[in-house]
């Protein structure tokens, strides 16, 4: 768990290769989409990806305080989009700050990818009581 001077929590991570159901959920929410310019799968079923690929070398216990797999360096890929950023087509460079992925060819021409805004309506977060019981449906 990383903190920022004041305490409060910055980021989740874990020693493992495999994000766990939250960060995967986190992740998949902030995301919407594969984090690739252009592309619109749906995070849901996307694989999720390290940025800075995963050091199976680094020793777990020497690092804690740089956590591999947690939210800032993973992103949602379809499988079409990860395999070329493997096969290094492409590489990536996030941005905290702003949430930007800034993806680059390998003849260094840049696309930029805006996080997708979620917007939710005042009226989604008041609570608001269940309809009345109106009886069973007529079938």
């Amino acid at each position: 768990m990383l903190t920022d001077p004041a305490g409060q929590v910055c980021s989740v991570g874990t020693r493992s290769y495999r994000p766990g159901a939250e960060l995967t959920r986190t992740v998949m929410a902030r995301d919407v989409t594969c984090t690739f310019p252009g592309c619109r799968q749906p995070a849901a079923r996307c694989e999720i990806d390290h940025r800075v690929p995963y050091d199976f070398s680094r020793s777990p216990d020497g690092h804690l305080h740089d956590p591999q797999t947690c939210e800032a360096n993973l992103h949602s890929l379809c499988k079409h989009h990860h395999q070329a950023k493997t096969e290094g087509w492409w590489t990536v460079h996030y941005d905290r700050a702003t949430g930007v992925s800034t993806w680059t060819d390998r003849h260094g021409i840049t696309h930029a990818r805006h996080p997708v805004q979620v917007c939710i309506p005042p009226e989604a977060l008041t609570h608001r009581a269940p309809p009345p019981d109106i009886g069973d449906p007529p079938f």
